[in-house]
């Protein structure tokens, strides 16, 4: 939650210009595939090992 909070608070890319925008947008994008990470990571801590 705090990830996706932060985009458009500490990084609103759509109000820079260039090339300070690109560089935000690249730190936004980074963002999402760390939420994205640890829904992954979430999501299998759930499933159960199998025994061997």
């Amino acid at each position: 939650m705090f990830l996706a909070l932060t985009i458009p608070i500490a990084h609103p890319f759509w109000q820079m210009s260039e090339p300070n925008r690109t560089f935000e947008f690249y730190v936004v994008l980074e963002h999402i595939s760390l939420i994205g990470g640890l829904m992954v990571a979430a999501a299998l801590s759930g499933r159960k090992k199998a025994i061997l």
